[in-house]
């Protein structure tokens, strides 16, 4: 029964919630008897296991980054499922937006003394400015954000990027904006341009992301995506896609 499922199944989610939503869906089409949906998940708790190795999604310092962040950020009145978004939902993001970092940007020089410098731009949330401390005081002087609108504070001049992250507003027209207001700020980059759309599996945000490409904006280098059900990244539960700005 789990042939199939154990040789496409990835690391976006843990090994029982996989095998779970696996099973759910077998008895949703009438192949497994609900009663025995907890012995499927079971199975195919194993099953994933063995395809998987014991391999831990996030290692010892980002977990304790993670948590350092969680408590300088939230107050005692508000909960951890309460932060909106984070890669720690989708472990298959870290590796791939580690090696990215790691392969394209190997050789660059990077500021002062080789120094990376993180320039954020977020929607204020109540948590977000509580957060943003905590990552100023971190990284002493290394780290900058601007809240509000992306739809009116990308228009500024913001400096020179080399790598860009965009995880906004879902619609088109405001994921359509990001891509082109903050690819004006890597042309004066000597780096890689390298840009990183998230949620491209939603279906405005996958159409921003093409009409960027049709239109010769950004060339798309691969993508990633959680494989323990699907087959791509436009129809994936969570993927993101990278190439480098034209």
């Amino acid at each position: 029964m789990f042939e199939s499922f154990s040789s496409r199944t990835g690391r976006g989610e843990s090994r029982l919630a996989a095998a779970s939503r696996f099973c759910l869906d077998l008895a949703s089409r009438g192949e497994l008897d609900p009663s025995q949906i907890h012995v499927c998940a079971d199975e195919g708790d194993e099953a994933v296991r063995k395809v998987r190795g014991r391999v831990v999604a996030f290692d010892s310092e980002y977990s304790a980054e993670r948590n350092n962040l969680e408590c300088a950020a939230l107050t005692n009145s508000e909960k951890p499922h309460k932060v909106e978004g984070g890669s720690f939902f989708y472990p298959f993001k870290i590796p791939v937006m580690r090696t990215l970092l790691r392969s394209y940007l190997s050789g660059v020089e990077w500021g002062k003394q080789g120094t990376v410098y993180k320039v954020g731009f977020n929607m204020e949330h109540g948590y977000s400015k509580r957060a943003a401390q905590y990552l100023a005081e971190r990284w002493s002087g290394r780290f900058d954000v601007t809240f509000g609108d992306s739809l009116v504070t990308l228009q500024e001049d913001n400096g020179a990027f080399d790598v860009v992250f965009i995880d906004g507003g879902h619609t088109e027209e405001i994921a359509y904006s990001d891509i082109i207001n903050l690819r004006t700020n890597t042309l004066s980059s000597p780096g890689p341009r390298l840009v990183i759309m998230d949620d491209v599996n939603q279906d405005e945000v996958g159409e921003a992301w093409d009409r960027a490409r049709k239109e010769g904006i950004v060339e798309e280098i691969g993508n990633s995506y959680e494989d323990a059900f699907y087959d791509n990244a436009r129809t994936a539960r969570s993927s993101l896609a990278y190439g480098i700005y034209l």
